[in-house]
């Protein structure tokens, strides 16, 4: 709503929980105004409660289109360069107001809570955008790190949009086990909690079913975007998932130190054969 009425040629996006900083806006304009190619900017993000820890320093995807915050829970003076990132964080970030007219905006057809961020960001780099992430500009948020039954629903669901939407048919097909082991890991963690979560992991497999013609549909006008190749897309993905919110201590040990190298070989391997 405020993206219609709005007039300047950059846009900005706070969630409603959070503060800026003195200067916070000078570096996000800076870093848009230098480079046409720079299409969205997110700002260092840090904790509410612990102003000395982050919260995230943009966004990293998993090659399985598992999205973490880069840098959560570490001292807030580390992440000091101005990097590209897989995603902009949709709690604070700046776009160009005509890269967001290009890719019409959020999808609110198809996503109503989560991923939407990405999606956005993901849209973009597919048209040849770049993320960045701007250490020089300082926003507090008051997050929690959690995973509840009706997250589950639309994190899930949106994740299978999202590499449905942006990937080639072949890359699909190639990154297959690396998202069965994404499966078997969320079940896992569905499974070491309650059956709200089990219901609303199915609910997702459910909606992507209905929703299919109309997953199909943006498919197609997502592709129609394209300016880089599905290896340019994922190179700037992460093999690494920190496996916190999966359960105990011991899992999140063993993911780490199992599943981690395992993912980055695959990662590897995946890139070294894609040519499309």
């Amino acid at each position: 709503r405020g993206e219609a009425v709005a007039h300047g040629d950059y846009l900005f996006f706070l969630n409603p929980d959070t503060i800026v900083t003195p200067g916070w806006l000078e570096p996000l304009v800076a870093a848009l105004a230098a480079n046409p190619q720079v299409g969205l900017v997110t700002p260092r993000l840090m904790q509410w409660d612990q102003p000395e820890v982050l919260n995230a320093c943009g966004h990293q995807v998993h090659l399985t289109g598992i999205v973490q915050c880069r840098g959560f829970g570490q001292p807030v003076n580390t992440f000091s360069q101005c990097e590209k990132v897989a995603a902009v964080s949709g709690a604070a970030f700046a776009i160009r107001r005509e890269v967001f007219d290009f890719l019409g905006g959020f999808d609110d057809r198809l996503y109503f809570l989560y991923i939407e961020d990405t999606d956005l960001s993901w849209r973009a780099r597919l048209a040849g955008y770049e993320c960045l992430y701007i250490p020089h500009s300082w926003v507090y948020h008051d997050y929690r790190l959690w995973f509840g039954p009706e997250k589950m629903y639309h994190y899930e669901r949106n994740r299978y949009h999202l590499l449905l939407k942006h990937l080639h048919w072949g890359t699909l097909a190639l990154l297959l086990p690396a998202l069965i082991m994404a499966e078997i890991i969320s079940w896992t963690f569905v499974f070491l909690h309650n059956r709200p979560y089990f219901r609303n992991k199915l609910r997702a497999y459910a909606w992507i079913l209905r929703s299919w013609l109309k997953v199909m549909e943006e498919r197609r006008r997502v592709q129609a975007l394209r300016k880089i190749t599905d290896r340019e897309l994922l190179q700037i993905t992460t093999p690494h998932l920190s496996f916190e919110w999966v359960g105990p201590d011991w899992i999140a040990r063993l993911g780490r130190r199992l599943l981690n190298p395992g993912f980055a070989a695959y990662r590897a391997a995946l890139l070294a054969v894609l040519r499309w």
